[in-house]
């Protein structure tokens, strides 16, 4: 972002040792359990208010306690014209209902059953989150992992043959993370093709801050 797109960028990173290394391309880096943690009141105070043309969170709504206040946080520093993007993972995930199916939901280290997840989220709860915030959606993408080549061991063969038959039709059965960009509702305008103008070109400063 800052070496190939001339962004400035801003950093919140609750994880000293990992913002330490970001910190060199940040124009300011908040950092650790003091000053980089979401969850904390006063996060943002530190941060400029209506100046970031984006605000980015990867994977990092589903671990706070409050992700809605965070959002709405995230209002009084985003521009008009600017966007939230985020990326979560996906609770209704097949291979989480067949986890389930088999009486099993076991954490683990990293995907879709963080031991970390505070939150979980299916699309429709992410969606009715952001509105209750005070966003609309402008754009929506779904990142496929098929049953069988993620971290949960469960296949189709653990179930019987109508169970799968009946997991297969629901509608992205196997998005594995959602891919959202978030706009301020007073200034939304629904675009199917925002992706279009989302990087800007090399001769261009934008300022964003990244969770």
């Amino acid at each position: 972002l800052k070496e190939h797109l001339c962004c400035q960028v801003d950093i919140v990173e609750i994880n000293a040792e990992a913002g330490k290394d970001a910190a060199p391309y940040a124009r300011k880096a908040l950092l650790g359990e003091k000053n980089g943690n979401l969850d904390r009141e006063d996060w943002a105070d530190s941060l400029e208010i209506a100046e970031y043309d984006y605000i980015i969170f990867c994977d990092v709504l589903e671990h706070l306690k409050h992700p809605g206040k965070v959002l709405q946080d995230c209002k009084r520093l985003l521009k008009d014209t600017g966007l939230v993007l985020c990326s979560i993972p996906n609770i209704c995930h097949a291979s989480v209902l067949l986890s389930m199916l088999n009486d099993q939901f076991e954490y683990t280290d990293t995907g879709l059953l963080d031991k970390t997840h505070i939150h979980f989220f299916t699309a429709t709860s992410f969606k009715e989150l952001c509105i209750e915030c005070g966003y609309s959606i402008q754009y929506q993408h779904a990142i496929c992992i098929p049953v069988g080549a993620n971290e949960i061991p469960y296949t189709y063969a653990s179930i019987s043959r109508d169970l799968e038959n009946i997991l297969k039709q629901r509608a992205n059965n196997e998005a594995y993370q959602y891919i959202f960009a978030l706009k301020k509702t007073s200034e939304s305008a629904q675009s199917n093709d925002i992706f279009s103008n989302l990087l800007p070109p090399t001769s261009r400063k934008c300022k964003c801050m990244i969770k």
